[in-house]
């Protein structure tokens, strides 16, 4: 990182709407063309309208979520430093929290796991109802 990068610079930067990260996101993926695309998840079911683009749902209400989250959690542990909260624990409450904290990663790496689950499904689905409508 640059010496002349700041966090204020970094803030002020102006977004991308929704459409445009979602297409350049759609840029990165290709689909190749000396192969015919198996279909992942077999269903019987026709459906008749068009789903929406699974990438643009992500970037519309995990990553908000995500970044909600996050200011929450950093909010929290910048009040405890400031409040010097940490040099004043008791050591059998840093014990019970040992035990606690080793299991928090679980629902996050799963959840993490099942995204692209969910993706393909939700891909596959979209490109058999544009190739049967």
């Amino acid at each position: 990182m640059t010496a002349s990068l700041t966090l204020n610079k970094i803030t002020a930067q102006k977004g991308i709407g929704i459409t445009e990260a979602a297409n350049r996101v759609a840029d990165l993926g290709w689909t190749p063309s000396y192969v015919q695309e198996a279909m992942t998840f077999p269903t019987d079911y026709k459906i008749s309208k068009v789903a929406r683009d699974p990438m643009k749902q992500v970037l519309r209400s995990y990553f908000p979520m995500q970044e909600e989250k996050d200011n929450r959690v950093y909010g929290a542990l910048d009040a405890a430093l400031r409040g010097d909260m940490f040099r004043n624990v008791e050591p059998r409450w840093v014990e019970w929290m040992k035990l606690f904290l080793a299991i928090i990663p679980f629902p996050e790496i799963s959840a993490a796991r099942s995204m692209p689950h969910c993706v393909a499904t939700c891909s596959a689905t979209s490109s058999r109802v544009g190739s049967n409508g």
